[in-house]
Protein backbone atom coordinates (compact mmCIF):
# COMPACT_ATOMS: atom_id res chain seq x y z
CA UNK A 1 0.00 0.00 0.00
CA UNK A 2 1.21 3.45 -0.67
CA UNK A 3 2.45 5.73 1.66
CA UNK A 4 -0.14 8.25 0.97
CA UNK A 5 -2.69 6.15 0.25
CA UNK A 6 -5.77 6.74 2.98
CA UNK A 7 -7.38 3.62 4.43
CA UNK A 8 -10.97 3.37 5.07
CA UNK A 9 -10.64 3.28 8.93
CA UNK A 10 -8.61 5.34 11.51
CA UNK A 11 -5.68 3.03 12.95
CA UNK A 12 -6.05 2.71 16.71
CA UNK A 13 -2.64 2.55 18.65
CA UNK A 14 -1.10 0.87 21.05
CA UNK A 15 2.09 1.28 23.35
CA UNK A 16 3.03 -1.08 26.50
CA UNK A 17 5.07 -1.20 29.57
CA UNK A 18 9.16 -2.95 30.49
CA UNK A 19 8.88 -5.98 31.58
CA UNK A 20 6.11 -7.47 33.35
CA UNK A 21 3.87 -5.31 32.13
CA UNK A 22 5.09 -5.90 28.88
CA UNK A 23 3.84 -9.02 28.26
CA UNK A 24 0.10 -7.73 29.39
CA UNK A 25 0.07 -4.98 27.37
CA UNK A 26 1.52 -6.97 24.12
CA UNK A 27 -0.87 -9.26 24.59
CA UNK A 28 -3.68 -6.51 24.39
CA UNK A 29 -2.03 -4.82 21.72
CA UNK A 30 -1.55 -7.69 19.20
CA UNK A 31 -4.93 -9.67 20.55
CA UNK A 32 -7.11 -10.40 17.12
CA UNK A 33 -9.72 -8.76 17.02
CA UNK A 34 -9.64 -7.76 20.75
CA UNK A 35 -12.94 -5.70 21.40
CA UNK A 36 -13.04 -2.10 22.58
CA UNK A 37 -14.96 -2.25 26.15
CA UNK A 38 -18.50 -0.36 25.71
CA UNK A 39 -18.91 3.00 26.64
CA UNK A 40 -21.10 4.27 29.14
CA UNK A 41 -23.58 6.98 28.15
CA UNK A 42 -22.57 9.46 30.31
CA UNK A 43 -18.90 8.82 29.62
CA UNK A 44 -19.37 8.99 25.57
CA UNK A 45 -21.43 12.27 26.36
CA UNK A 46 -18.43 13.80 27.89
CA UNK A 47 -15.34 12.06 26.75
CA UNK A 48 -16.39 10.56 23.54
CA UNK A 49 -15.82 7.26 24.67
CA UNK A 50 -14.77 5.23 27.83
CA UNK A 51 -11.11 4.75 26.29
CA UNK A 52 -10.66 8.26 25.66
CA UNK A 53 -12.07 9.13 29.36
CA UNK A 54 -9.43 6.97 30.65
CA UNK A 55 -6.80 8.35 28.82
CA UNK A 56 -7.79 11.81 29.76
CA UNK A 57 -7.96 11.30 33.78
CA UNK A 58 -4.37 9.36 33.65
CA UNK A 59 -2.87 12.24 31.17
CA UNK A 60 -4.39 14.96 33.31
CA UNK A 61 -2.31 13.74 36.61
CA UNK A 62 0.60 13.24 34.90
CA UNK A 63 0.40 16.64 32.93
CA UNK A 64 -0.15 18.64 36.28
CA UNK A 65 3.01 17.24 37.74
CA UNK A 66 4.56 18.21 34.92
CA UNK A 67 4.60 21.63 35.94
CA UNK A 68 5.75 21.14 39.15
CA UNK A 69 9.08 20.41 37.04
CA UNK A 70 8.72 23.81 35.31
CA UNK A 71 8.57 25.92 38.04
CA UNK A 72 10.70 24.04 39.99
CA UNK A 73 13.45 24.33 37.20
CA UNK A 74 12.89 27.68 36.63
CA UNK A 75 13.52 29.17 40.20
CA UNK A 76 16.61 26.77 40.54
CA UNK A 77 17.70 28.52 36.90
CA UNK A 78 17.09 31.42 38.66
CA UNK A 79 19.00 30.90 42.11
CA UNK A 80 21.93 29.40 40.45
CA UNK A 81 22.07 31.84 37.42
CA UNK A 82 22.77 35.15 39.24
CA UNK A 83 23.16 37.53 37.24
CA UNK A 84 23.62 36.05 34.06
CA UNK A 85 20.12 33.84 34.76
CA UNK A 86 18.29 35.13 31.32
CA UNK A 87 21.37 33.76 29.65
CA UNK A 88 20.89 30.32 31.32
CA UNK A 89 17.92 30.08 31.27
CA UNK A 90 17.79 30.24 27.20
CA UNK A 91 20.47 27.87 27.17
CA UNK A 92 18.31 25.29 29.67
CA UNK A 93 15.24 25.91 27.37
CA UNK A 94 17.73 25.27 24.46
CA UNK A 95 18.95 22.46 26.02
CA UNK A 96 15.57 20.85 26.95
CA UNK A 97 14.29 21.05 23.18
CA UNK A 98 16.77 21.29 20.46
CA UNK A 99 17.00 16.87 20.86
CA UNK A 100 13.37 17.24 19.73
CA UNK A 101 14.19 18.87 16.55
CA UNK A 102 17.03 17.02 15.72
CA UNK A 103 15.52 13.09 16.61
CA UNK A 104 12.20 14.31 16.14
CA UNK A 105 11.57 12.29 12.44
CA UNK A 106 12.87 9.46 14.76
CA UNK A 107 9.98 10.11 17.09
CA UNK A 108 7.46 10.13 14.32
CA UNK A 109 8.72 6.56 12.77
CA UNK A 110 8.45 5.01 16.15
CA UNK A 111 5.31 6.26 16.58
CA UNK A 112 4.13 4.37 13.16
CA UNK A 113 6.41 1.51 13.56
CA UNK A 114 6.29 -0.26 16.99
CA UNK A 115 4.19 -0.78 19.81
CA UNK A 116 3.11 2.85 21.21
CA UNK A 117 1.25 1.30 24.24
CA UNK A 118 5.15 0.02 25.47
CA UNK A 119 6.93 2.82 24.04
CA UNK A 120 5.29 5.09 26.26
CA UNK A 121 4.85 3.28 29.63
CA UNK A 122 9.09 2.52 28.77
CA UNK A 123 9.69 6.17 28.70
CA UNK A 124 7.37 7.07 32.06
CA UNK A 125 9.61 4.74 33.68
CA UNK A 126 12.95 6.11 32.52
CA UNK A 127 11.61 9.58 33.00
CA UNK A 128 10.59 9.31 36.86
CA UNK A 129 13.97 7.50 37.32
CA UNK A 130 15.82 10.70 35.79
CA UNK A 131 13.35 13.34 37.64
CA UNK A 132 14.33 11.22 41.32
CA UNK A 133 18.11 11.55 40.63
CA UNK A 134 17.35 15.11 39.92
CA UNK A 135 16.02 15.89 43.31
CA UNK A 136 18.19 13.84 45.26
CA UNK A 137 20.84 16.41 43.38
CA UNK A 138 19.18 19.36 44.30
CA UNK A 139 18.55 18.41 48.43
CA UNK A 140 21.99 17.73 48.60
CA UNK A 141 23.21 21.10 46.97
CA UNK A 142 24.30 19.49 44.00
CA UNK A 143 22.40 20.70 41.56
CA UNK A 144 24.77 22.84 39.46
CA UNK A 145 24.20 24.67 36.26
CA UNK A 146 25.78 21.74 34.68
CA UNK A 147 23.42 19.08 36.21
CA UNK A 148 20.68 20.90 35.17
CA UNK A 149 21.77 21.62 31.39
CA UNK A 150 22.18 17.25 31.76
CA UNK A 151 19.11 16.72 33.26
CA UNK A 152 17.15 19.37 30.53
CA UNK A 153 19.09 17.13 27.22
CA UNK A 154 18.42 14.11 28.68
CA UNK A 155 14.41 15.11 29.19
CA UNK A 156 14.68 16.72 26.13
CA UNK A 157 15.43 13.29 24.17
CA UNK A 158 12.72 11.04 25.98
CA UNK A 159 10.32 14.50 24.66
CA UNK A 160 11.74 13.95 20.89
CA UNK A 161 11.16 10.11 21.19
CA UNK A 162 7.43 10.55 22.56
CA UNK A 163 5.69 13.51 21.82
CA UNK A 164 4.73 12.50 17.98
CA UNK A 165 2.82 9.14 19.74
CA UNK A 166 1.55 11.28 22.46
CA UNK A 167 -0.28 13.57 19.58
CA UNK A 168 -0.73 10.33 17.35
CA UNK A 169 -2.79 8.78 19.88
CA UNK A 170 -5.43 11.32 20.06
CA UNK A 171 -6.49 9.95 16.27
CA UNK A 172 -6.26 6.38 17.70
CA UNK A 173 -8.70 6.22 19.71
CA UNK A 174 -12.08 8.39 18.37
CA UNK A 175 -13.40 8.31 15.03
CA UNK A 176 -12.84 11.03 12.30
CA UNK A 177 -15.79 12.48 12.91
CA UNK A 178 -15.15 13.48 16.76
CA UNK A 179 -11.58 14.51 15.72
CA UNK A 180 -11.54 17.82 16.30
CA UNK A 181 -13.79 17.52 19.73
CA UNK A 182 -11.39 14.96 20.85
CA UNK A 183 -8.10 17.35 20.28
CA UNK A 184 -10.41 20.20 21.54
CA UNK A 185 -10.87 18.17 24.97
CA UNK A 186 -7.62 17.36 25.30
CA UNK A 187 -5.84 20.74 25.06
CA UNK A 188 -8.51 21.91 27.63
CA UNK A 189 -7.37 19.08 29.70
CA UNK A 190 -3.67 20.21 29.25
CA UNK A 191 -4.51 24.11 29.87
CA UNK A 192 -5.82 22.97 32.94
CA UNK A 193 -3.33 21.16 34.65
CA UNK A 194 -1.63 24.38 33.54
CA UNK A 195 -3.95 26.72 35.70
CA UNK A 196 -3.98 23.96 38.60
CA UNK A 197 -0.17 22.35 38.14
CA UNK A 198 1.66 25.88 38.41
CA UNK A 199 -0.32 27.07 41.50
CA UNK A 200 0.51 23.53 43.38
CA UNK A 201 3.82 23.52 42.01
CA UNK A 202 4.46 27.30 43.21
CA UNK A 203 2.94 26.46 46.43
CA UNK A 204 5.27 23.43 46.80
CA UNK A 205 8.22 25.53 46.05
CA UNK A 206 7.52 28.06 48.23
CA UNK A 207 6.81 25.97 51.43
CA UNK A 208 9.17 23.11 50.74
CA UNK A 209 11.52 23.81 48.07
CA UNK A 210 12.45 22.23 43.98
CA UNK A 211 13.02 19.53 45.34
CA UNK A 212 10.17 18.39 46.25
CA UNK A 213 8.63 19.93 42.99
CA UNK A 214 10.63 17.05 41.17
CA UNK A 215 9.83 14.48 43.37
CA UNK A 216 6.12 14.96 43.25
CA UNK A 217 6.35 15.15 39.41
CA UNK A 218 8.19 11.93 39.16
CA UNK A 219 5.37 10.00 41.94
CA UNK A 220 2.93 11.69 38.82
CA UNK A 221 3.47 9.56 36.45
CA UNK A 222 1.52 6.43 37.86
CA UNK A 223 -1.35 8.16 36.76
CA UNK A 224 -0.78 7.82 32.98
CA UNK A 225 0.93 4.56 33.11
CA UNK A 226 -2.14 3.17 34.85
CA UNK A 227 -4.39 4.55 31.98
CA UNK A 228 -2.27 3.37 29.71
CA UNK A 229 -2.46 -0.04 30.59
CA UNK A 230 -6.17 -0.04 31.31
CA UNK A 231 -7.11 0.51 27.74
CA UNK A 232 -7.96 -1.82 25.30
CA UNK A 233 -6.42 -0.89 21.81
CA UNK A 234 -7.76 -1.97 18.51
CA UNK A 235 -5.28 -3.99 16.47
CA UNK A 236 -3.23 -1.51 13.71
CA UNK A 237 -3.32 -3.23 10.02
CA UNK A 238 -0.14 -3.80 8.88
CA UNK A 239 2.42 -1.58 7.61
CA UNK A 240 3.45 -2.13 3.78
CA UNK A 241 7.39 -2.65 3.61
CA UNK A 242 9.23 1.11 2.87
CA UNK A 243 12.79 1.88 2.13
CA UNK A 244 14.78 3.56 5.05
CA UNK A 245 14.67 7.04 3.64
CA UNK A 246 10.66 6.61 2.53
CA UNK A 247 10.16 5.25 6.09
CA UNK A 248 12.32 7.94 7.95
CA UNK A 249 11.02 10.87 6.05
CA UNK A 250 7.58 10.12 5.38
CA UNK A 251 6.48 13.16 7.33
CA UNK A 252 8.25 15.35 5.41
CA UNK A 253 7.04 13.80 2.15
CA UNK A 254 3.73 13.95 2.43
CA UNK A 255 4.15 17.65 3.96
CA UNK A 256 6.25 18.79 0.72
CA UNK A 257 2.78 16.70 -0.89
CA UNK A 258 0.25 18.87 0.26
CA UNK A 259 0.21 23.06 0.29
CA UNK A 260 -1.96 22.84 3.05
CA UNK A 261 0.10 21.20 5.69
CA UNK A 262 3.01 23.22 4.16
CA UNK A 263 2.19 26.48 4.84
CA UNK A 264 0.64 25.28 8.32
CA UNK A 265 3.84 23.74 9.49
CA UNK A 266 5.65 26.99 8.16
CA UNK A 267 3.26 29.09 10.18
CA UNK A 268 3.71 27.32 13.22
CA UNK A 269 7.75 27.06 13.10
CA UNK A 270 7.47 30.75 13.04
CA UNK A 271 5.59 30.51 16.67
CA UNK A 272 8.23 28.23 17.87
CA UNK A 273 10.83 30.45 17.04
CA UNK A 274 10.11 33.91 17.65
CA UNK A 275 6.80 33.61 20.29
CA UNK A 276 7.22 29.83 22.15
CA UNK A 277 10.35 31.13 23.50
CA UNK A 278 8.50 33.27 25.84
CA UNK A 279 8.07 30.36 28.29
CA UNK A 280 11.70 29.90 29.38
CA UNK A 281 11.86 33.30 30.71
CA UNK A 282 9.10 33.96 32.95
CA UNK A 283 11.62 33.03 35.93
CA UNK A 284 13.67 36.42 35.33
CA UNK A 285 10.26 38.36 34.57
CA UNK A 286 8.89 37.04 38.21
CA UNK A 287 12.10 37.25 40.07
CA UNK A 288 13.77 40.58 38.47
CA UNK A 289 10.99 42.79 36.60
CA UNK A 290 8.10 42.26 38.19
CA UNK A 291 9.44 41.09 42.08
CA UNK A 292 6.74 38.41 42.18
CA UNK A 293 8.52 36.06 43.49
CA UNK A 294 8.36 32.04 43.25
CA UNK A 295 4.27 32.50 43.84
CA UNK A 296 4.53 35.18 41.02
CA UNK A 297 5.93 32.62 39.02
CA UNK A 298 3.51 30.14 39.89
CA UNK A 299 0.80 33.10 39.09
CA UNK A 300 2.16 33.74 36.17
CA UNK A 301 2.35 30.04 34.92
CA UNK A 302 -1.54 29.67 35.47
CA UNK A 303 -2.52 32.82 33.79
CA UNK A 304 -1.55 30.87 30.69
CA UNK A 305 -3.17 27.97 31.40
CA UNK A 306 -6.57 30.00 32.12
CA UNK A 307 -6.11 31.12 28.84
CA UNK A 308 -5.12 28.74 26.85
CA UNK A 309 -8.22 26.40 28.73
CA UNK A 310 -10.33 29.19 26.92
CA UNK A 311 -8.27 28.87 23.65
CA UNK A 312 -8.88 25.35 23.82
CA UNK A 313 -12.35 25.11 24.21
CA UNK A 314 -12.90 27.53 21.49
CA UNK A 315 -11.08 26.03 19.36
CA UNK A 316 -13.68 23.04 19.13
CA UNK A 317 -16.81 24.90 18.57
CA UNK A 318 -18.28 25.40 15.02
CA UNK A 319 -17.14 29.15 14.18
CA UNK A 320 -13.73 28.07 14.64
CA UNK A 321 -14.28 25.22 12.34
CA UNK A 322 -16.04 27.80 9.80
CA UNK A 323 -13.95 30.25 10.05
CA UNK A 324 -10.66 28.68 10.24
CA UNK A 325 -8.70 31.52 8.10
CA UNK A 326 -9.52 34.33 10.53
CA UNK A 327 -9.50 32.12 13.50
CA UNK A 328 -5.32 31.14 12.59
CA UNK A 329 -4.15 34.19 11.08
CA UNK A 330 -5.56 36.42 14.01
CA UNK A 331 -4.54 33.89 16.97
CA UNK A 332 -0.93 34.24 15.85
CA UNK A 333 -1.37 37.93 15.46
CA UNK A 334 -3.25 38.47 18.74
CA UNK A 335 -0.72 36.00 20.66
CA UNK A 336 2.42 38.64 19.09
CA UNK A 337 0.26 41.24 20.36
CA UNK A 338 0.28 39.86 23.71
CA UNK A 339 3.51 38.78 24.12
CA UNK A 340 4.90 42.26 22.86
CA UNK A 341 2.33 44.07 25.86
CA UNK A 342 3.70 41.35 28.32
CA UNK A 343 7.31 42.20 28.07
CA UNK A 344 6.70 45.82 28.20
CA UNK A 345 4.45 45.63 31.45
CA UNK A 346 6.14 46.00 34.69
CA UNK A 347 2.89 45.71 36.95
CA UNK A 348 1.66 42.32 37.51
CA UNK A 349 -2.11 42.50 37.21
CA UNK A 350 -1.68 43.72 33.69
CA UNK A 351 1.09 40.62 33.01
CA UNK A 352 -1.36 38.25 34.20
CA UNK A 353 -4.09 39.70 31.63
CA UNK A 354 -1.49 39.66 28.87
CA UNK A 355 -0.48 36.07 29.69
CA UNK A 356 -4.21 34.84 29.77
CA UNK A 357 -5.00 36.41 26.23
CA UNK A 358 -1.19 35.14 24.98
CA UNK A 359 -2.52 31.34 26.43
CA UNK A 360 -5.97 31.62 24.69
CA UNK A 361 -4.35 32.64 21.17
CA UNK A 362 -1.72 30.16 21.35
CA UNK A 363 -4.18 27.08 22.43
CA UNK A 364 -6.63 28.43 19.91
CA UNK A 365 -3.83 28.83 16.95
CA UNK A 366 -2.28 25.29 18.12
CA UNK A 367 -5.39 23.51 18.44
CA UNK A 368 -7.15 24.33 15.27
CA UNK A 369 -3.64 24.22 12.82
CA UNK A 370 -3.34 20.68 14.63
CA UNK A 371 -6.84 19.42 13.92
CA UNK A 372 -6.76 20.38 10.22
CA UNK A 373 -3.69 18.46 9.71
CA UNK A 374 -5.10 15.13 11.59
CA UNK A 375 -8.30 15.44 10.12
CA UNK A 376 -6.51 15.16 6.46
CA UNK A 377 -3.79 12.94 6.77
CA UNK A 378 -3.67 9.21 5.84
CA UNK A 379 -3.00 6.91 8.80
CA UNK A 380 -0.29 5.36 7.70
CA UNK A 381 1.88 8.67 7.77
CA UNK A 382 0.45 10.27 10.95
CA UNK A 383 2.75 9.59 13.37
CA UNK A 384 5.42 10.69 10.89
CA UNK A 385 3.50 14.06 10.36
CA UNK A 386 3.04 14.21 14.52
CA UNK A 387 6.89 14.23 14.41
CA UNK A 388 7.33 17.20 12.05
CA UNK A 389 4.66 19.30 14.16
CA UNK A 390 6.26 18.45 17.40
CA UNK A 391 10.05 19.81 15.38
CA UNK A 392 8.03 23.10 14.30
CA UNK A 393 6.29 23.40 17.65
CA UNK A 394 9.06 22.15 20.33
CA UNK A 395 11.80 21.48 18.23
CA UNK A 396 12.33 24.95 16.61
CA UNK A 397 11.84 26.79 20.26
CA UNK A 398 15.44 26.25 21.36
CA UNK A 399 16.87 28.18 18.61
CA UNK A 400 14.79 31.40 19.62
CA UNK A 401 15.54 30.60 23.27
CA UNK A 402 19.33 30.81 22.99
CA UNK A 403 18.91 33.49 20.02
CA UNK A 404 16.49 35.61 22.59
CA UNK A 405 19.04 34.17 25.95
CA UNK A 406 21.95 35.67 23.60
CA UNK A 407 20.20 38.84 22.92
CA UNK A 408 18.66 39.10 26.29
CA UNK A 409 22.51 39.52 28.01
CA UNK A 410 22.94 42.51 25.56
CA UNK A 411 19.55 44.37 25.37
CA UNK A 412 17.72 42.98 28.82
CA UNK A 413 15.32 40.32 28.63
CA UNK A 414 12.00 42.21 27.78
CA UNK A 415 13.24 44.03 24.83
CA UNK A 416 14.50 40.71 23.60
CA UNK A 417 11.10 38.77 24.45
CA UNK A 418 9.03 41.68 22.98
CA UNK A 419 11.22 40.79 19.38
CA UNK A 420 9.54 37.83 19.30
CA UNK A 421 5.81 38.98 20.23
CA UNK A 422 6.82 41.27 16.35
CA UNK A 423 7.75 38.83 14.76
CA UNK A 424 4.19 36.75 15.83
CA UNK A 425 2.38 39.66 14.33
CA UNK A 426 4.58 39.87 11.03
CA UNK A 427 3.55 36.11 11.01
CA UNK A 428 0.34 36.53 11.48
CA UNK A 429 -0.15 38.94 8.54
CA UNK A 430 1.76 36.53 6.04
CA UNK A 431 -0.35 33.81 6.74
CA UNK A 432 -3.40 35.79 6.31
CA UNK A 433 -2.26 36.48 2.19
CA UNK A 434 -1.74 32.44 2.10
CA UNK A 435 -3.94 30.90 -0.72
CA UNK A 436 -3.97 27.54 1.00
CA UNK A 437 -5.79 28.31 4.26
CA UNK A 438 -9.34 27.67 3.01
Amino acid sequence: MSLLRRPNQAVMRAPSDARAATAAASALDDAPGAAVPSDSSWLAGLFINRDFAVYTAGAFVSATGSWFQVVGLGWLVVSEGGRQAGFWLGLVGFASLIPVLLLGLVGGLLADLISRRRLLLITQLVNASVLLLLAYLTATGRATIGVILTFATVMGIISALTWPTWQAVINDMVEPRDLARAIALNSARFNLTRVVGPAVGGGLLTLIGPAWCFAANAATAFGVTGSLLSIRFRPRPQRSREGLRQALLGGLIYARETPRALTLLLATSALGVFGLPYNSFLPAFAKDILRAGPGGLGLLLTAVGVGALFGAVASGMAWAVEQRRLVLCGALALFGLADLLFSASHWLPLSLLMLSVLGFAMLLYLASANTMLQSEVPPAVLGRLMGIWVIVTSGTTPLGSLAIGALSAATGVQAAVGLGGVCCILSGAVLAFSRHIA
